[in-house]
């Protein structure tokens, strides 16, 4: 019987080879069916080409048999395909016709190793989802994990080429994935996957290669599930984008608003020095008082319009503080009215008020704040009103369900009205429903909004284009008893106490220094100039003053430390700080260097005669 007839059929692989040159001389069929080649194909093949080992491993696993007692030896096989199959092989010399031949029982081994039981027993029970292809990147095998995650089964993707499941609009980049792995090197695919019967995922797969003597094998894949990530990512992306944009709106709002600051300043200015070059040489009396005016008015413009920036920059930076004193509520209206009526005229507006009867009238407020609240506000709109229309303001005196009484106030007007979606913008600094360079900074309704909120107040808008539109604010009302307020009016004490009483000027600045010493002078108080403070402290200890005006950045000598200096010998002379600074910090290094009030530039008469009054 020979080779043929006895083994063709065996359910075991059978070789016959030739042991001087490992040449295959003949192959059984089920030898066929595993390695995956033709009998001619095998016939014309050595072993050397099925086994991976060299002929080194080949004498180093003969030792290991004989020293393990085994009657067969372990030796990777390659099949046509490429796989890798670990074979126990068991190899007897025998004779076919006079010829010495190695005839070779072979199958797939049954033995499992310490780390092949560790990846067994990870790849079924991991909660990862593992995936193992073949060198032609067909599906051989795949966990439960996988199984569960896809909704797959072994029918359905077995043999199957991986690229099924990938997204087709990912195809170059899954090439590129395919080739790092077919190099050895462990690839990272970020990619989209089909799932059937349920939305594409986004998953992060991670490929780690099977390389023997710099042959592909095939590799294990992980995939991890990033659709909720990805998710989160884009969601922050999109805040992100939103933040940038209103950044960028920010920003452009802010160049908004120097290009009308600087047309808003540029005309004052102009006026200013113009006016001022036309008064040098006319002689005709009505003319310079008119050049006079003009220059007045477009001085205070300018001031209001770097009072606007300065004022919104301390309240935004927490750096405002109330001053309430003692009010009555009719004279402050009666003042707001006055100054608003000035800017309602240029535009024939009539101002209408119904103002609750029923309202208290002493209240203890800061009162530069309220008047700044009401100008701004009523300012606002006349300004977007139109010629020889009305301003309506209502004012109500209410109490709230637990008796707390406020005010509510309601301006309205017949102007062009508001854009539905600038409403929401329309108390934000640096925005304007127009780009109107006439119609101020922008600022207005800003400031009015964070005082209100400094007074625990709220304010809202309703609008109609082409009808007008309605302020309301409320502010909770802070009510005194009639003799608290006029106990505190009772001790205003006549300016005429301070008329000749001599008061020492320490200022640097010319301009500074003419605008105090006509304000006092005017009044026929008596005044000395030092014109840094050196000088000035030679003066105090010199002479005798009422007060001390002391400017704090002066050369030589500053503000601070000429204070230090005369407090040394002097405790008892008022000396007052001007700066044009007026922070709180600023205010508590002067009070601290030993000076006994702020006063900020540019001086306001009243406020420097209310504050010389404490001290006579």
């Amino acid at each position: 019987m020979n080779f043929e007839q006895a083994c063709i059929n065996l359910p075991i692989i059978t070789l016959l080879i030739d042991p001087k040159d490992g040449k295959i001389i003949d192959a059984n069929n089920k030898a066929l069916e595993v390695y995956g080649y033709t009998k001619e194909e095998l016939s014309k093949m050595n072993i050397n080409d099925i086994n991976m080992l060299s002929q080194k491993e080949i004498e180093k696993e003969m030792t290991n048999a004989k020293n393990e007692n085994r009657a067969f030896f372990y030796f990777p096989h390659k099949t046509a395909t490429g796989e890798i199959i670990e074979m126990e092989v068991e190899s007897y010399p025998t004779t076919i016709d006079g010829k010495i031949l190695l005839y070779s029982l072979i199958q797939p081994s049954k033995k499992m190793n310490y780390l092949d039981k560790l990846f067994a027993k990870y790849f079924i029970s991991s909660t990862n989802s593992i995936l193992i292809i073949n060198n032609k990147m067909e599906i051989k095998n795949f966990n439960k994990s996988f199984s569960k995650m896809f909704n797959l089964n072994s029918n359905e993707i077995i043999g199957k080429k991986i690229s099924n499941i990938f997204v087709s609009e990912e195809k170059k980049r899954i090439n590129e994935f395919y080739n790092k792995l077919i190099k050895g090197q462990v690839s990272l695919l970020d990619t989209l996957i089909k799932n059937p019967g349920s939305p594409i995922k986004y998953y992060s797969v991670e490929g780690i290669p099977t390389i023997y003597k710099d042959i592909f094998y095939g590799a294990v894949l992980l995939f991890v599930n990033r659709t909720n990530q990805v998710a989160l990512e884009q969601k922050k992306t999109k805040k992100y984008k939103e933040a940038l944009k209103k950044a960028k709106q920010y920003q452009q709002q802010k160049q908004d608003l120097f290009s009308r600051m600087s047309h808003n300043m540029k005309t004052p200015l102009n006026a200013i020095l113009a006016f001022s070059e036309f008064g040098k040489n006319e002689k005709d009396p009505h003319l310079i008082f008119d050049y006079f005016n003009q220059i007045n008015q477009s001085s205070k413009f300018l001031l209001e319009l770097v009072e606007d920036v300065l004022n919104l920059n301390k309240i935004e930076s927490g750096k405002i503080k109330l001053k309430p004193t003692p009010m009555s509520k009719k004279d402050l209206l009666t003042n707001v009215l006055k100054t608003i009526n000035i800017y309602a005229k240029e535009k024939d507006i009539e101002i209408i008020t119904n103002f609750d009867k029923n309202m208290w009238d002493y209240h203890k407020f800061d009162i530069v704040r309220f008047e700044q609240i009401y100008i701004n506000i009523l300012h606002n709109a006349i300004k977007y009103s139109n010629n020889h229309s009305k301003v309506i303001w209502n004012k109500y005196y209410l109490k709230d369900k637990d008796g707390h009484p406020y005010f509510k106030n309601e301006i309205i007007d017949e102007g062009i009205g508001i854009p539905k979606y600038f409403i929401k913008h329309m108390f934000e600094p640096y925005t304007k429903v127009d780009d109107d360079l006439n119609k101020g900074s922008g600022l207005g309704l800003a400031i009015a909004k964070n005082l209100i909120v400094l007074l625990n107040g709220k304010i809202w808008c309703e609008s109609k284009l082409k009808v007008g539109t309605k302020i309301t604010f409320e502010i909770p009302a802070n009510e005194i008893p009639k003799e608290v307020y006029l106990d505190f009016v009772n001790k205003e004490i006549s300016i005429d106490k301070i008329r000749y009483k001599k008061i020492l000027i320490c200022e640097d600045n010319e301009i500074n220094i003419k605008i105090v010493n006509k304000i006092l002078s005017s009044y026929k108080v008596e005044t000395e100039i030092a014109k840094n403070g050196k000088i000035g402290l030679q003066k105090a200890r010199e002479d005798k003053y009422f007060a001390i005006l002391m400017d704090l950045q002066m050369p030589i000598l500053n503000g601070f430390e000429a204070t230090r200096k005369i407090r040394q010998f002097d405790k008892s002379t008022p000396i007052i700080a001007i700066s044009a600074n007026s922070y709180k910090e600023d205010i508590n290094k002067a009070l601290q260097s030993g000076m006994n009030e702020h006063l900020k530039k540019p001086i306001n008469q009243n406020e420097l005669f209310k504050t010389l009054l404490k001290y006579v």
